[in-house]
């Protein structure tokens, strides 16, 4: 893994979280009509999740023993 990577190119790189996902956590939100004006919901559960993944990978990483056993 590069040095030079940024925390979204890590998620989606090396733990395959989707595009949308990233853009909540990484607060950058959604944009489009069906995003802006329906999709209100906080989608909690797979932030959670998607969290839960990263703090593990981060972990790993900083143990010097980085798995992909939490790749999904």
């Amino acid at each position: 893994m590069s040095t030079a990577m940024t925390v979204r190119s890590m998620m989606a790189e090396c733990l395959n979280i989707s595009k949308d996902v990233r853009a909540q956590l990484l607060s950058h939100g959604l944009s489009g009509v069906q995003d802006r004006n329906y999709d209100k919901g906080l989608h909690l559960a797979q932030k959670t999740s998607v969290l839960r993944r990263w703090n593990d990978f981060i972990a790993d990483l900083a143990i010097g023993n980085p798995s992909t056993d939490n790749v999904h």
